[in-house]
């Protein structure tokens, strides 16, 4: 009787990093809904992994889930259970003992890891030198590397010296069920009631890091705010405020011009960017960007930075700045709001495009790499 191949999933992302609602464990959630969509016509068993201490079942109802009680004995684990590929999606720790990987505890299956960027040795977010030693001992010692984009294949291969052949890119997707511009006006109503958004505004999703780069929006906001009244406001949607940012609202008499909204419910997100006149996104740099491809999806023009993925990702179909330069932000957000034929095309260019990128997609590429690697 032929033995049935089996492909074990990390979930460890989920338990890290769901909670922002964005990044990876977002992404790792939406691959593993897909793939239970499609897991009775896989040429392989599926078993999720995930630690103990928090429970997947509400996400997964119907997954083949195995809770173990942490990551020590990982390689023990997958060769008991038969495990002929593992992916790993993240290289973070503690969650996998970097000797392991070192000292070949993995050798008996295939090994195969999703890296979403370079940033911790791309800007020294960690300097501390085990860090690096064991991100890249886990990079060098797996098998085969899936990431997100071209740019992100590049990064690998500059900080981590990694062979081209060993990597795959497979896209990240969006999803059309909720990111679309078919909302009927009265919803898109009531959200701008729920959150107090009485005036129209320009809009910007993500994390509230440096990178993400807020303070610079907020520069090049104020610098229209000096030059045209009445104008738009500003909301921010993916965390809360921080001091230096509210600092810099403060003393620019900017309290009743700017929100911060923080971390919204799924169901809302949509709607706020159906709600918005212009999406801005000035990231200093990403590995993918999902959130210029959901506003386009939702029929907004999108204003992005022309550093990282972001061009690649976003084609032709955004206004491109410097995220160094406020005032290209500045006029770049006048252009869009002043030029109405311009905006016109940019959004019908932008729902074409985005056209491209899906979840289903992104796990049938995912499928075929699990295949070519186990057959």
């Amino acid at each position: 009787m032929k033995r049935t191949l089996r492909v074990g999933f990390d979930l460890n992302p989920l338990k890290t990093q769901l909670k922002k609602k964005r990044g990876i464990g977002f992404a790792t959630l939406r691959i593993a809904e897909e793939l239970m969509t499609i897991s009775t016509s896989l040429p392989f068993e599926l078993i999720f992994y995930a630690q103990e201490d928090e429970t997947f079942n509400y996400y997964l109802p119907d997954a083949n889930i195995r809770y173990i009680k942490d990551c020590t004995h990982l390689p023990e684990i997958l060769k008991c259970d038969n495990i002929n590929l593992f992916h790993f999606n993240d290289y973070f720790f503690p969650l996998y003992n970097p000797e392991d990987f070192i000292n070949e505890k993995f050798s008996f299956l295939s090994t195969l890891i999703t890296v979403y960027d370079m940033f911790p040795l791309q800007y020294k977010t960690n300097n501390n030198q085990l860090f690096t030693r064991n991100l890249l001992s886990i990079i060098n010692h797996i098998d085969n590397i899936t990431t997100i984009s071209q740019d992100s294949e590049i990064q690998l291969i500059n900080f981590a010296g990694i062979s081209t052949n060993k990597i795959t890119t497979i896209l990240c997707g969006i999803d059309h069920t909720i990111f679309h511009s078919n909302y009927f006006p009265e919803e898109i109503k009531e959200i701008k009631k729920i959150y107090g958004l009485e005036n129209d505004f320009i809009l910007q999703v993500g994390a509230i890091n440096k990178r993400k780069n807020q303070i610079f929006t907020l520069e090049a906001y104020k610098i229209l705010l000096d030059n045209f009244t009445p104008f738009l406001d500003l909301v921010f949607v993916g965390g809360t405020v921080t001091t230096e940012l509210q600092h810099y609202i403060d003393e620019n008499k900017l309290t009743k011009r700017v929100k911060f909204l923080g971390l919204v419910p799924d169901k809302h997100l949509p709607l706020i960017y159906n709600a918005a006149k212009i999406f801005a996104y000035p990231s200093l740099n990403e590995g993918f960007g999902n959130p210029p491809l959901e506003a386009m999806a939702c029929g907004i023009p999108v204003i992005s930075s022309d550093r990282g993925s972001l061009p690649e990702v976003l084609g032709d179909c955004a206004e491109y700045i410097n995220p160094l330069n406020k005032n290209e932000l500045a006029k770049a957000i006048l252009y869009l709001l002043t030029r109405s034929e311009k905006n016109i095309t940019m959004v019908n260019n932008g729902l074409e495009h985005v056209k491209k990128y899906s979840w289903e997609k992104t796990v049938n590429n995912l499928v075929k790499l699990y295949t070519n690697i186990l057959f």
